[in-house]
């Protein structure tokens, strides 16, 4: 069964992430990947999750977020101004994108971490499908299969027919 997401149908995609085609798009269930993400940071600082705000960014005033008063700078402790600013204008820096990436529909994942050490989310169970753009070669389709295997997920494969895009399961 192929999943209902359709990140996988946007040519946009594919042109700039999917490497022309030849790369992949990975399907998640949302609730799950969260969950993990919850699991996995728990303790590691300020976790935030939205979907994207696409908008026109004309006005100079969209500037005011990455502005910080000189004079606050200096008589505020850099962690407390920090976290003012936070809770100011976090929305707007992390969850807002020009209008013309819509198509993305972007979700997006924000630690504001205690730590500067690597930090990692598990995708189990929360990854579901792999898509295969039409231009990966059967060697690298083999791994992903192999890949959908191990990982329990589904895999298919997009192509594109007079500009429309088309997706069917992969059987291995």
């Amino acid at each position: 069964m192929l999943q209902d997401g359709l990140g996988w149908k946007h040519p946009r995609m594919w042109a700039q992430y999917g490497d022309g085609h030849r790369g992949v798009v990975l399907v998640f269930d949302r609730r799950r990947l969260l969950e993990n993400a919850q699991r996995s940071l728990a303790g590691r600082g300020s976790l935030l999750f939205g979907d994207v705000l696409y908008t026109q960014h004309h006005h100079p005033g969209n500037m005011l977020p990455f502005i910080v008063s000189h004079s606050d700078w200096m008589r505020t402790p850099h962690a407390e101004l920090a976290a003012r600013h936070l809770a100011a204008h976090g929305d707007w820096l992390f969850f807002t994108k020009d209008v013309d990436w819509a198509q993305e529909r972007e979700s997006r994942l924000v630690l504001f971490g205690n730590s500067d050490a690597e930090t990692l989310v598990g995708i189990d169970g929360a990854l579901i499908e792999i898509c295969l753009g039409d231009l990966v070669s059967e060697a690298d389709a083999k791994v992903f299969s192999d890949a959908a295997s191990v990982l329990g997920c589904h895999l298919s494969r997009a192509s594109w027919r007079n500009g429309l895009a088309v997706r069917y399961p992969v059987t291995t």
